[in-house]
């Protein structure tokens, strides 16, 4: 059996966030004066704040559980990633805010708000484009012991466990589902409780495993519905996601997979929206624009090089698409990395 400590101390819960120039941005424990209404009382706040504006960091952890506030304030369009030093089983709520990610490994997804999902993330850095605003998310996490007890009442978690086996990335559920007002009054009675955390830690397994068993029932009903419906396709349609992560240059029409994974393409555009929850044109977009993101920071090959490479004939339209998605030109981000290098 693998076994992966859960994080047991704030500082834990994310050491740093960084732009694509790697500064760090460190973690204080004192929140200036004008963040202080937005602390939650369940447990002291890590206050990080950079040149992408400002986030508030608050965990509460026991042996085999933990839940993790984050509250965002963006300044402007950033990307950035959040790193932690371990492995993540994580239910992820995000409250407040829709942003695109990318978990490295599984490919780009479309966080939405008041929507959850349950994921595996190796310690390994992920990424996520913000736009100027408010973001709002919470993260439960746990053992990999405290989910294998439950797995033989919940067999839909056993995908989870096996990723953790394989060390790869993902989603317990293809979409983000929408969260209901049970799951709600639990977190919430959570973070606004203003108790000591001795007491509280008493009782946080007990209400974090209702949520989880919560969001479990939640998942397999869906799960059983959808196959009641006739949605044994999903398969298919993850061969077809896949395809378009591992060739992100390849020219992506929807007669072309149509045609190669033998479907009509009326049938492709509904199935992909329906399984996923972003349409087919957005989600090519979207792994052409991580892609591109990744080449410049990570290659020496100039933007007219990643413009052909992804696909786009014409420089001015990659670069439009690109500033459409990551908020600023490639030579900005490439002028970023060249100065942080030296």
């Amino acid at each position: 059996m693998i076994v992966y400590p859960v994080r047991n101390s704030v500082p834990g819960s994310m050491e740093y966030l960084h732009d694509l120039s790697s500064n760090k941005v460190e973690s204080i424990t004192e929140v200036p004066p004008e963040y202080v209404k937005y602390v939650k009382p369940f447990t002291h706040p890590l206050f990080n704040e950079g040149p992408f504006g400002a986030t508030i960091v608050q965990e509460l952890t026991s042996e085999n559980v933990s839940i993790v506030y984050f509250h965002f304030f963006i300044r402007e369009g950033i990307t950035l990633y959040p790193y932690d030093p371990n492995d993540v089983f994580a239910l992820h709520f995000m409250i407040k805010g829709s942003l695109p990610a990318t978990l490295h490994g599984y490919g780009p997804l479309q966080i939405v708000e008041n929507r959850y999902n349950m994921m595996f993330m190796p310690n390994i850095k992920h990424h996520a484009f913000f736009d100027a605003g408010e973001y709002i998310s919470i993260n439960v996490n746990f053992s990999p012991a405290f989910l294998q007890q439950l797995a033989p009442q919940y067999p839909i978690l056993n995908k989870l466990l096996d990723m953790a086996e394989k060390r790869t990335a993902g989603l317990l559920f293809p979409e983000y589902l929408h969260t209901d007002h049970f799951s709600y009054a639990i977190i919430n009675r959570i973070i606004s409780a203003p108790m000591l955390e001795e007491v509280k830690l008493i009782y946080l397994e007990s209400w974090i495993k209702a949520l989880l068993l919560h969001c479990l029932d939640n998942f397999s009903r869906i799960t059983r519905n959808a196959a009641n419906k006739g949605s044994a396709d999903l398969p298919l349609y993850e061969r077809i996601r896949a395809h378009v992560v591992e060739h992100p240059g390849a020219s992506h029409t929807r007669e072309l997979l149509a045609k190669r994974f033998a479907l009509s393409e009326s049938s492709l555009k509904q199935g992909f929206k329906r399984h996923f929850g972003i349409t087919l044109k957005d989600f090519i977009t979207q792994v052409k624009m991580e892609k591109a993101m990744q080449l410049l920071y990570e290659s020496e090959l100039s933007v007219t090089t990643i413009a052909y490479q992804l696909g786009y004939n014409e420089l001015p339209n990659f670069t439009r698409a690109f500033i459409r998605f990551h908020g600023k030109p490639p030579l900005y981000y490439r002028r970023h990395k060249n100065t942080s290098g030296e």
